[in-house]
């Protein structure tokens, strides 16, 4: 599993991202766009040490990043308020895998629907419509 992350801003998002994927065994987390830099004192205190045992990469544009996702194989699911509902305990996404989350202000582009295998959401019962983005990382690659 990778874990892909377009425009994230905040550093402590983006440690506490880098320690989940090294918690669930990603092999790495891509930054695409403009994100956050991922050696900013924040985002290294946040990911434990993580960031240190976690392999990263850089894509400039989606196109990029779809492209990096076929060459290696992964079907490349995106995250979205208006994605497909998941069933958690049946959800099966398919390996390998490459989740992609949207920046905490905005989400994913439109234009990341034609380009990934399908969209996914989480399910939400509360008043809330959306959750931090490090906390609904940590449960899809959970689920995953």
């Amino acid at each position: 599993m990778y874990i892909a992350l377009w425009q994230i801003e905040s550093p402590g998002n983006l440690g506490t991202i880098i320690r989940t994927a090294n918690a669930f065994a990603a092999r790495g987390v891509i930054l695409g766009g403009d994100c956050v830099d991922p050696y900013n004192s924040k985002t290294v205190k946040a990911s434990m040490g993580a960031i240190f045992h976690t392999q990263l990469a850089h894509v400039q544009d989606l196109d990029a990043l779809t492209n990096w996702s076929r060459k290696f194989g992964c079907h490349l699911i995106g995250t979205s308020a208006h994605g497909e509902q998941i069933v958690p305990n049946e959800w099966e996404p398919g390996f390998p895998l490459m989740l992609l989350f949207g920046s905490e202000g905005s989400g994913l582009p439109a234009e990341a629907a034609s380009l990934v295998d399908g969209m996914v959401r989480i399910p939400m019962y509360g008043v809330n419509t959306s959750l931090n983005l490090s906390s609904a990382v940590a449960i899809l690659a959970y689920l995953a």
